[in-house]
């Protein structure tokens, strides 16, 4: 129901966790460093079209998996925009026809699966302190400003069909994140009671 989307390391996943535990919702993510490895490599290792388009077909299935089984309130560190995303930013004005095709499919079906699955998205900014991890994507700021750009544009898509939130950068300590989490909650409880009643909210 609700996806933090956005960049690496903008603490996504360390937001959800304590969020979810906080408030007794469940977290649910794809296993996108064990779909990554399946193919013998982990994230920062990915070079080639081939390699990112294959990669992320498999990540689209996963999160179809994840998501579109799953009944009741929970919160994710992984949208299916964060995979579009990723996969947008390797295209390439010389690509073939193959590519760009297979490209766009999934780009659709990730938009697809954030329509059906998603009830609302907050949208994490660049902002706190880059940590260099094994396993996750290097130090590098403009690749990091590029994923955030292309996330957030698929974001305000209008074939992108949620609700869309935004934590603006300046708010990086842990406790204004989730209260803007928490906020975006009771805003969506009360949406859902107004409906249950039959009423239509105007505002």
């Amino acid at each position: 129901m609700i996806g933090l989307a956005g960049t690496h390391r903008t603490g996504k996943t360390t937001l959800a966790k304590l969020w979810a535990e906080q408030n007794d919702i469940e977290y649910i993510t794809p296993d996108v460093s064990g779909v990554i490895k399946t193919f013998g490599m982990e994230c920062g290792d990915i070079k080639t079209i081939d390699d990112r388009l294959k990669i992320q077909r498999r990540l689209v299935e996963a999160c179809d998996k994840t998501f579109l089984r799953k009944t009741g309130v929970f919160i994710t560190d992984r949208t299916p925009l964060d995979v579009a995303a990723y996969t947008m930013a390797d295209a390439v004005q010389h690509m073939s026809k193959s590519q760009a095709e297979e490209l766009n499919d999934i780009v659709e079906d990730c938009i697809s699966i954030t329509n059906a699955t998603m009830g609302s998205i907050i949208f994490l900014q660049p902002g706190i302190p880059f940590v260099e991890e094994r396993g996750k994507p290097p130090e590098n700021v403009a690749y990091q400003e590029h994923i955030h750009s292309l996330t957030l544009g698929l974001a305000q898509d209008d074939r992108t069909q949620v609700s869309l939130w935004s934590v603006p950068r300046r708010v990086t300590s842990m406790e204004e994140r989730l209260e803007a989490i928490s906020g975006v909650y009771s805003e969506i409880m009360e949406e859902i009671s107004y409906q249950a009643q039959g009423v239509d909210r105007l505002n």
